[in-house]
């Protein structure tokens, strides 16, 4: 009989590492990126998705480095994208001062290239600062409040490092985890033989010896 029936069929799951990579992977990116206000490494994130601000609805990517910070803008009036036609300010200060700030107008989209508009904000110093984006086009006015992390730019090199760190270190738990299920196959594939090989030998034994007695 074959050496692995009546054993119990493992269970495929955590245990057999297959969603250790992707596990990892997602603690990875939350950690990293677990908030906009808290932190930011990279490329520009998400801090407004689809925000009705008046007769529109924003949103916003923001790389809110000291000294360069940038705010990607998509405007909408209901199913089209606002264009050059619609006005839109970026107004910043930081969230422990109590000046007015300063105001940024936002460059319009340009025909074929991205369809956002774009605030440079030379942010002076890292920490909360507090965001205001003004709309005013053909449907009215809008406003949408928000807060961002401002953080001194990352070197390029380093940036891409961090975030290269926790895929290869899921890629090489991947690589472990399959490595232990093929040699524990093996080891199960090399015992079911060796049990064949032994009830073979086992069963010429017992039939040489039947033909080798002699009649009585």
């Amino acid at each position: 009989m074959d050496g692995l029936i009546g054993r119990p069929r493992r269970k495929e799951g955590l245990q057999s590492g297959r969603w250790l990579p992707l596990i990892l992977a997602a603690m990875a990116i939350c950690t990293l990126r677990t908030s906009p206000v808290w932190s930011h490494i990279g490329a520009p994130y998400l801090v407004a998705v689809q925000e009705p601000a008046g007769p529109y609805t924003v949103t916003i990517w923001a790389d809110p480095d000291v000294g360069n910070g940038r705010f990607f803008i998509r405007v909408m009036q209901g199913k089209q994208r606002a264009g050059a036609e619609t006005a839109v300010t970026v107004r910043v200060r930081p969230a422990s001062s109590a000046m007015p700030g300063q105001s940024y107008r936002a460059e319009a989209p340009e025909k074929g290239g991205m369809p956002t508009f774009l605030a440079v904000v030379p942010f002076a110093s890292k920490g909360i600062w507090n965001v205001s984006v003004g709309l005013d086009g053909p449907a009215g006015e809008g406003e949408l409040e928000l807060s961002v992390n401002v953080t001194p730019p990352f070197p390029q090199a380093l940036t891409t490092v961090l975030w290269l760190i926790p895929f290869a270190l899921a890629g090489l738990f991947w690589w472990v985890a399959v490595a232990r299920k093929r040699s524990r196959l093996q080891s199960e594939i090399s015992g079911r033989h060796r049990g064949e090989t032994d009830h073979g030998r086992e069963q010429w034994r017992s039939e040489t010896s039947d033909e080798g007695e002699s009649p009585a």
